[in-house]
């Protein structure tokens, strides 16, 4: 006879081939000692394969035990910590960003200047409505005129890596 552990864990293991989640493995444990470990083909204990996001759910995990001890909060402002790792001159944008900001992986802002000019800009070189050889420079131009310097050096690394590849 299972107990209730076994019987979740059933549960959990055939509701995630049901639904055909392609995970990798997983262990379960209670209390510091582990009570469940499987890993699904082509993946096996001990060997390297791609994690993609994980981080982003360790660092929440991470902020979150922080939370309980006090030692920080949701509305802390980024810049409150590592200051180490920020330039003599912060931003402003990134003066007003939360905690919350970062890990929800969004601004405190509704909309910034430049969004709607780049997001349309995307969109249509994307599509083909702009040429992204023909119009690049007058769109860094136009992103230069909204004072984004560090937008500009992303955006210049995205096309050069397109230019490359061709």
């Amino acid at each position: 006879m299972k107990n209730g552990l076994e019987k979740r864990t059933d549960h959990f293991v055939e509701r995630i081939r049901r639904e055909d989640v392609n995970l990798h493995g997983f262990i379960l444990s209670v209390n510091g000692r582990e009570k469940v470990k499987a890993y699904y083909e082509p993946f096996r204990e001990g060997e390297p394969h791609r994690m993609y996001s994980v981080s982003k759910t360790m660092t929440a995990c991470a902020v979150g035990m922080l939370m309980d001890e006090g030692k920080v909060g949701l509305d802390d402002h980024i810049t409150d910590y590592f200051q180490d790792l920020f330039p003599d001159q912060v931003s402003p944008y990134l003066q007003h960003q939360t905690l919350r900001d970062m890990l929800r992986m969004a601004t405190c802002y509704r909309q910034t200047a430049y969004r709607g000019y780049v997001d349309e800009r995307a969109v249509g070189f994307i599509s083909g409505t702009y040429s992204i050889e023909d119009e690049f420079d007058s769109y860094i131009a136009a992103l230069q005129g909204l004072q984004v310097e560090e937008l500009l050096k992303v955006k210049q690394a995205q096309y050069d890596r397109f230019a490359a590849a061709k």
